[in-house]
């Protein structure tokens, strides 16, 4: 009896596994910038991105370290500590909080200054993110540059 199951239950298996296989989340574009908190070592800032999730069920980012450069300046980076549900088929802002140290933000001012004066900025978020769903776990790597204009940021 149980050599008559074994063919029936392996393809369903197969089944599910190739059901559950994870698409990278993708970063669609930066909406906002805003100064949190300013302290000894640095400076705090939200920063809203807009993430879009291709997959048919809601993911969890479960953890990850970004780093942010504008115009190839490092500025800051991103450390993704707490869990973030990604509904499944969405597109939706998600805020989060960068670190940057007093001489990241001194190397970096050329870059921020040329924002505001070129009228545009390249800004490049690179780093990696954990993502599951259900028993599956994986690590994406995330390259997104996006041409961003101080008119399309709301700066708080």
């Amino acid at each position: 009896m149980r050599s008559f199951l074994i063919p029936f239950y392996l393809p369903l298996f197969l089944l599910v596994l190739t059901s559950c296989a994870l698409e990278s989340p993708e970063i669609k574009a930066v909406e906002s910038i805003r100064l949190d908190e300013m302290t000894n070592s640095g400076a705090k800032v939200k920063i809203g991105i807009i993430v879009s999730n291709p997959n048919a069920h809601t993911i969890k980012i479960k953890g990850g370290k970004l780093d942010v450069y504008v115009n190839k300046s490092n500025i800051g980076k991103i450390d993704i500590p707490d869990t973030i549900e990604l509904p499944k088929k969405s597109e939706e802002v998600y805020y989060l909080h960068m670190q940057s140290s007093y001489m990241q933000l001194l190397v970096a001012l050329p870059g921020v200054i040329g924002l505001f004066a070129k009228k545009s900025a390249e800004v490049n978020i690179k780093g990696d993110i954990k993502a599951g769903a259900y028993f599956i776990n994986k690590t994406f790597p995330i390259d997104v540059t996006k041409n961003i204009s101080p008119d399309s940021l709301k700066l708080d």
